[in-house]
């Protein structure tokens, strides 16, 4: 497991979704949440950064156009 960091300030996080119905919802009321808490933080739905990519499981070119997105953390959900 990867150390934790003392703090996101500055940090950009992905919020990935896998499509499940509300999962979008979920993650973007976690991203506003971080950023009412954190400053510097960015926060991409890789949703709408990566249209397309809202799939299960995740393909290989959508996986490489987010690394290109350099996001320090990921946070990946689902719902139902």
């Amino acid at each position: 497991m990867n150390p934790h960091p003392a703090s996101l300030e500055g940090k950009t996080i992905l919020l990935r979704w896998n499509g499940k119905m509300n999962g979008d919802k979920y993650l973007a009321r976690v991203g506003e949440l971080i950023t009412q808490q954190v400053k510097g933080v960015k926060i991409i739905k890789m949703w709408e950064a990566i249209p397309g990519s809202n799939g299960y499981p995740m393909k290989d070119e959508h996986f490489q156009a987010a690394l290109k997105l350099k996001p320090d953390f990921v946070i990946a959900a689902q719902a139902d």
